[in-house]
């Protein structure tokens, strides 16, 4: 997004899109938009700013109050550092610590550019274009995904494929998880 080469606008009627980066030459590009992942992670990132500014709030009345307030930078960044690390969204905070003092704030612009990115992930692949079409590829990336989750094909070694002139091994561990699967069931 901060180099404007993808646009929500992109998305309007197939939820894909292929695109180019001259960080990534020769390589085919294909942002694909999932509504339903974009709404839960935006619940989940909502959820987790809540909790976390809970937490934070004690922090600062535990600073506020006038019987043993919490007291010294170290002391008040040990206690913070906790809640971020528990919570894992500090990137969207802006904390200010002094000896006697707490406060916070939401960072809003890093959270509006996280927002409009949810629901966006990237296929990356270095098949070109005739072979398969964007929708092919994205389509063929979600089935490995799936049968790599579920274990719904057997491993085969290799799957050939002759697709024109180009041949495509599609391997993506099979062998190894062939080689491991009873391995591991026998040591656990």
């Amino acid at each position: 997004m901060k180099k404007k080469t993808l646009q929500p606008s992109l998305f309007d009627d197939r939820d894909l899109a292929e695109i180019q980066s001259p960080d990534y030459p020769g390589e085919r590009l294909v942002a694909c938009r999932n509504p339903l992942l974009a709404s839960e992670r935006a619940r989940t990132r909502q959820e987790l700013l809540r909790a976390t500014e809970k937490e934070l709030d004690k922090i600062a009345a535990a600073v506020r109050r006038s019987h043993r307030p919490l007291r010294g930078k170290a002391e008040i960044g040990v206690r913070v550092g906790k809640v971020i690390n528990r919570f894992k969204v500090g990137k969207h905070f802006k904390a200010t610590i002094e000896d006697a003092n707490f406060q916070y704030e939401r960072k809003k612009e890093k959270i509006r550019l996280e927002e409009s990115l949810d629901g966006i992930y990237i296929v990356r692949s270095s098949v070109p274009n005739p072979p398969l079409s964007s929708e092919e590829l994205v389509k063929t990336y979600k089935g490995l995904s799936y049968s790599e989750y579920h274990h719904l094909y057997p491993c085969l070694p290799i799957v050939t494929r002759y697709l024109g002139k180009i041949w495509l091994n599609i391997n993506f561990q099979c062998q190894s998880l062939s080689i491991l699967t009873p391995h591991l069931k026998s040591k656990f």
